[in-house]
């Protein structure tokens, strides 16, 4: 850094402090205002992720002068982590001015300017997800051409863990030129380009179901041990080998990669009826992967996974539209995927950002290989809500479009007519349940990186309402299919029986309830009861109520299963713990219906009771059927 210099004194001027509303009230403010003149980079604008470094972000002036009281401000990610220092994270941070964080406790940022003469201030502020570094010029004048250099992980203190996600990372900046608390942003936004770093497994994911002597492919990606990420440069040779004797016929033993880290294989074809799993080795590098459970034979329904719940840059997280589709067609491999913008953080709704939103998802939509669906997350007083539309168009009605949106009632009379759902999404109970439209609201979210909302759906099921159960992400990271990284690790997919992979026919099987919940591994389940399956109601004569209902498991895991259990009305009546792949089997529930039924909310409805099955591995990988419902009939 010879030939910079910085100085901090005091005075009237001083940079500002910011909260996440204050932020936030800035990016929503100069979206609608001209860029500043200056422009931004920083140094080094590629990295692999979780790789430490010193980063340099530079700010040139342009036509727009700074003088005593401009500001300089720009946002830094706070899952880019500490490098190295205190064994113990307890009280550590990122980053912080040399002045209040002790060496290993905390990357130190340092802020200079290229002219003689000039004298700069800067504070770091915690934002809840982020930190606001805001720069102010104490003394002199910067001219077109003149530099601010900020250096991030300064020596001699500890460098900056770029985030773990493969991902560009946008270090959202403004500019108040005059120090009236109006910043320009600098366009574009400096970024890193953060890509996957070396190989550390394979990921390997095969369709859920196929028939027998059907053909399938089967896709191959080496991942890093961080996102996991697509590895970066991945060379190696893949053999593909079956779990047990002819069931599969593989077309070839290896796939050569040749730096490019995701292969797809066809000519797999599926022999007799069973669960089946294949296995990709990497002698060489030492990698290994095993696939989900392949079901030969063992539905009339195929089974698809997809994520439906995620956000981006554009609302409350990272990432644009296109790598959120990229990701979650080919990364995660999903089946189906849709986005659930939230607006009023970073950005104002506006009529342009919703046909964007719609033309994106529309263009990413292709039948038979990966579907998409429209949709928004709504939020009020009743809690949070996922809207979404069968269709290639829908409205965006929510109160940040107009105050008439702001009631659950107001959506869902808004909704009438059109081919939509609202899907509640509890927040671990934030959520009021004594509204209830069993057109409108058909399936719940029983889990996603907020946790698992078991025991607020079973208040639910428990007031009368019919809903099926899904799982979501609530990514805010822009990668659907997975969890938040360093923030809780939770996640959730969505499992799908349907007749084919359409935008129609995904909508409709999760309107019909023929879907179950996962918190986010891609664990095969069938349910009945008496022959009905999960999500369908069915009623038993109240003359001749008794009789032993057959209940019926079938499950296969990505890992051992530990656990099978029952539950009817909110209690665990019946817990098989297999600890296997693979598990089927019966059991009879022989106590009388008449002494179990809830009596309903409303004299209007009959008395009903409802059983649903959990599935629990050893690695905590678990899966909810949908209930199924019976009530007590005249």
């Amino acid at each position: 850094m010879k030939g910079w210099r910085r100085k901090v004194l005091s005075g009237e001027v001083q940079p500002r402090r910011w909260s996440l509303q204050s932020w936030y009230e800035q990016n929503r403010r100069w979206v609608n205002l001209p860029p500043v003149g200056g422009s931004a980079s920083i140094e080094p604008s590629q990295a692999r992720a979780c790789e430490a470094r010193r980063w340099v972000l530079t700010y040139e002036v342009g036509d727009d002068p700074l003088t005593e009281g401009s500001h300089i401000a720009f946002e830094f990610p706070d899952w880019w982590t500490l490098d190295l220092g205190r064994p113990l994270l307890t009280g550590t941070v990122n980053i912080g001015l040399p002045s209040e964080v002790g060496r290993g406790y905390g990357a130190h940022v340092v802020a200079e300017a290229s002219r003689e003469g000039v004298d700069l201030d800067l504070a770091i502020t915690f934002a809840s997800r982020f930190k606001v570094v805001d720069i102010v010029v104490l003394k002199g004048r910067l001219e077109k051409g003149d530099r601010v250099k900020v250096h991030i992980g300064a020596a001699p203190g500890s460098k900056v863990r770029a985030q773990k996600f493969a991902q560009r990372a946008v270090f959202a900046m403004g500019v108040d030129v005059n120090g009236d608390g109006v910043y320009r942003r600098v366009d574009p936004h400096p970024s890193v380009d953060v890509k996957g770093a070396w190989p550390a497994d394979l990921k390997v994911v095969a369709p859920a179901t196929v028939t027998k002597e059907e053909e399938f492919s089967v896709k191959v990606l080496a991942v890093d041990k961080y996102g996991p990420n697509p590895a970066t440069d991945y060379r190696g040779k893949v053999e593909i080998i079956p779990s047990k004797g002819d069931g599969i016929k593989v077309p070839r033993r290896n796939i050569l990669f040749r730096g490019d880290p995701s292969a797809e294989e066809g000519g797999f074809v599926a022999g007799d009826d069973g669960f089946y799993y294949l296995t990709a080795v990497d002698v060489e590098n030492a990698l290994a992967g095993r696939s989900n459970p392949i079901a030969v034979g063992c539905s009339e329904k195929s089974l698809f996974f997809g994520d439906i719940h995620g956000q981006m840059y554009e609302s409350i997280g990272t990432g644009t539209l296109d790598e959120y589709y990229r990701w979650g067609r080919d990364v995660e491999f999903l089946d189906f995927c849709a986005p659930a913008n939230h607006y009023g953080g970073r950005y104002d709704f506006t009529d342009a950002l919703w046909e964007e939103l719609v033309e994106k998802t529309n263009s990413y939509n292709e039948p038979g290989r990966f579907v998409t669906l429209i949709g928004y997350e709504w939020s009020g007083r009743a809690g949070h809500r996922n809207v979404y539309y069968r269709g290639s168009y829908g409205p965006f009605l929510s109160r940040w479009r107009s105050p008439e949106y702001s009631t659950l009632e107001s959506l869902w009379r808004a909704l009438e007519g059109l081919d939509a759902m609202t899907i509640p999404h509890p927040h671990l109970g934030n959520i009021d349940w004594s509204l209830r439209n069993d057109d409108m609201q058909r399936v719940v979210e029983i889990c996603s990186a907020w946790g698992i909302s078991e025991d607020s759906v079973q208040d639910a099921l428990a007031r009368g309402h019919r809903l099926g159960f899904i799982g979501g992400t609530d990514t805010h990271f822009g990668q659907p299919g997975h969890g938040p990284h360093d923030a809780g690790e939770g996640g959730g997919l969505a499992a799908v029986y349907a007749d084919a992979l359409t935008r129609e026919a995904i909508y409709d099987a999760i309107y019909d309830r023929y879907c179950y919940a996962t918190n986010g591994v891609r664990i095969f389940l069938k349910f009945t009861v008496d022959g009905h399956r999960m999500g369908e109601e069915f009623s038993v004569s109240s003359e001749r109520p008794y009789k032993a209902r057959r209940i019926h498991v079938t499950a296969a895991g990505t890992n051992r299963i530990e656990r099978v259990e029952i539950i009817r009305n909110g209690e665990t009546v019946h817990t098989w713990e297999p600890d296997s792949l693979v598990f089927s089997d019966d059991w009879h529930d022989e106590e009388p219906i008449e002494e179990l039924v809830i009596s309903p909310e409303t004299r209007r409805e009959p008395p009903f009771l409802y059983y649903y099955c959990r599935v629990s591995q050893i690695d905590t990988g678990m899966a909810w059927s949908s209930p199924v419902w019976i009530t007590l009939g005249g």
